[in-house]
């Protein structure tokens, strides 16, 4: 009888496993919402016109996908940076929502000058949403608050504290939406002419990249690797000692 069972990862598991893992979760997760919808009530024939049809297999749905999908691939990749050293950010969203707030202050106030408005939203943003897992972090270290709770839990935070803005000062007088206004050309990226899609994403590519070989050709990825690795110290507290 099988007493104990033990789940060991691979530790090369190639490129063709790899990919067809990747593939088997896409098609779980699709077929899931899939079934979970249509259960609601939701036609599988919508599903198929909403879901495949506008949003991948048309020119117009394709380029409003691809940009959409720009920094949800930024929220993507600081979401695995944070999970390489087991440090579980469920509530991206969050510091997306803060990185959102810091961004829209320099366009709506126009701070600094046009050529670094860009460059300044970026990297305020960057630093908003860093400051806002630095919460969590603060939390786990200082009293070991479960990041999963505190993470989620603030991204709650954030989402209000948007809604409050957008109700409130940001919001555009000429019309009843909570939306702020229009933001001056000097804090728009390049459109490219394919619907909404902007040159952001040479941006998103240079970025992922950058983390991609950071993570697993430099000094970084292997301190990460090493801190997952080592045996975390048992507190004093959990340790059952005998006379």
């Amino acid at each position: 009888m099988l007493d104990t069972a033990f789940l060991v990862r691979r530790q090369n598991p190639g490129f063709l496993l790899t990919s067809l893992s990747y593939v088997g979760g896409l098609l779980v997760g699709l077929t899931v919402s899939a079934v979970l919808l249509v259960h609601a009530g939701v036609p599988a024939s919508a599903l198929v016109d909403e879901f495949l049809i506008a949003t991948f297999l048309t020119s117009d749905g394709l380029s409003q996908t691809a940009t959409a999908a720009l920094p949800l691939v930024l929220v993507g990749l600081a979401s695995g940076v944070a999970m390489r050293v087991r440090f579980w950010n469920i509530g991206v969203e969050g510091q997306l929502w803060l990185g959102a707030i810091a961004s829209t202050w320099v366009a709506l106030n126009g701070s600094g000058p046009e050529v670094l408005r860009l460059p300044t939203m970026f990297v305020l943003a960057a630093l908003a949403g860093a400051a806002w897992i630095a919460i969590p972090l603060f939390l786990k270290l200082k009293w070991g608050v479960n990041e999963v709770i505190s993470t989620l839990l603030l991204g709650s935070v954030a989402f209000l504290l948007v809604q409050h803005l957008l109700f409130g000062v940001w919001r555009d007088p000429s019309n009843s939406f909570p939306v702020t206004a229009t933001f001056p050309e000097a804090s728009w990226f390049l459109v490219l002419g394919w619907g909404q899609l902007h040159a952001g994403i040479f941006l998103v590519a240079v970025i992922a990249l950058s983390i991609w070989f950071v993570m697993e050709h430099s000094r970084v990825g292997f301190y990460a690797d090493a801190v997952v690795s080592t045996p975390r110290p048992r507190s004093p507290r959990a340790c059952r000692c005998s006379a």
